[in-house]
């Protein structure tokens, strides 16, 4: 079974220079997989467009996931990492 939530990612350049989105991150047993696009707030009603940006902005609560370039993968930071 899959599951997902949002997510904080941290992107570097390869230099110095970084910069945070929020995705759509899917979880299941072998492996973490995100949306290519950062998330978006949608919904067909204002309530649930409420709702999906109650979701967005859970992610900041959550800890930092890193994209990793080299691998394309994503690694949660550690406290000293932030």
């Amino acid at each position: 079974m899959t599951k997902w939530n949002y997510r904080v990612v941290r992107h570097n350049r390869g230099t110095d220079e970084e910069y945070f989105t929020i995705k759509e991150v899917y979880y299941n047993e072998n492996n973490i997989s995100y949306a290519d696009r950062s998330a978006t707030p949608f919904g067909t009603t204002i309530e649930e467009l409420k709702e999906d940006l109650q979701l967005l902005t859970s992610a900041l609560t959550r800890p930092i996931l890193d994209f990793q370039r080299e691998s394309g993968k994503l690694m949660e930071l550690k406290d000293d990492q932030k």
